[in-house]
């Protein structure tokens, strides 16, 4: 039930926010409504039906409930934008705009080579500027630009000690997403298709039980607020909970893990499980604070 309910409020606010943020869809209707009134001109049957296919499917797109049908068909993956795909919205601008050119040509006055001029210019101009992104202005959160911060730190101290070729990476999925895209050396535990569907929706491989959970451990013992939540201690039960086992880190090691990055103001719960994993594994471990996390890194000791 959940599932329809999400699905039918992404119909219902898809639209507005589709055309504010793609401003290309906005000439498209207004050239199917000039076709609409001009219907009876157009006497090829392989037009007429090109464009009332078009005009159906836009109507269907932007009605709530059939929207709703289309985002189900094409499965929970794909964001409302993609439904769109079903309407050839290249070849009815263009086809569009020759058209209503040509058609208005008669009544701009002047001679036809200047007048073509003239309305192939201000045509152009406007479909410029109406294809600009100026609807949304995106805006990134404090969160995101201070993960990109730590990231970027973190990533500098790897890269001078040379910790990235051959070693896996294991960390939050904010700071593993930026170390990844700002590298390609780095070698993480999991992908973004951990955490964003969309980026595996064409996989066939899944992630194990364990996996998963070590994510979800990870999340949790990273989240800010549930370390704002830690430090004025009124952190809920699954925060504690997290921080009182290391069976994930052992689990992490054990698929090769040999750098686990964790936020700093956790090391007091943390020091102590990583070393008996260590032991457990006759691994040698360090640690490095660097900004607000610190890197720990098991090696097997020289002998």
């Amino acid at each position: 039930m959940n599932v329809l309910i999400d699905y039918w409020n992404l119909a219902l606010s898809g639209f507005s926010r589709f055309i504010a943020e793609y401003k290309y869809i906005a000439p498209v209707i207004c050239i199917m409504i000039y076709t609409l009134v001009h219907w009876k001109q157009y006497k090829q049957r392989k037009l007429k039906q090109f464009l009332l296919y078009s005009g159906v499917i836009i109507v269907l797109l932007m009605i709530p409930v059939s929207g709703m049908a289309f985002l189900i068909y094409q499965t929970r993956f794909y964001d409302y934008e993609w439904i769109w795909s079903c309407v050839p919205l290249t070849a009815i601008l263009s086809w569009g705009i020759v058209t209503v050119i040509f058609e208005q040509i008669p009544s701009v006055g002047g001679t036809t080579g200047k007048s073509t001029k003239v309305v192939g210019f201000l045509a152009a101009a406007a479909i410029l500027f109406i294809c600009g992104n100026r609807g949304v202005m995106q805006q990134v959160d404090t969160e995101t630009l201070q993960s990109r911060q730590d990231g970027r730190e973190i990533l500098e101290y790897l890269e001078k000690e040379d910790i990235l070729q051959g070693h896996i990476v294991w960390g939050p999925a904010k700071i593993m997403q930026y170390m990844r895209s700002h590298n390609g050396r780095v070698i993480l535990f999991y992908g973004r298709d951990m955490w964003d569907a969309k980026a595996g929706a064409y996989d066939y491989d899944a992630y194990t039980e364990e996996e998963i959970a070590c994510y979800e451990w990870m999340e949790i013992v990273s989240s800010p607020h549930n370390l704002y939540l830690l430090e004025v201690e009124q952190a809920p039960d699954d925060v504690h909970e997290a921080l009182a086992t290391e069976n994930h880190i052992r689990q992490a090691v054990l698929g090769d893990v040999d750098v686990v990055i964790l936020p700093s103001q956790i090391n007091g719960w943390m020091e102590r499980k990583i070393q008996l994993v260590a032991d457990e594994n006759a691994f040698s471990v360090s640690s490095k604070e660097v900004g607000k996390y610190t890197i720990w890194r098991f090696e097997v000791p020289f002998k």
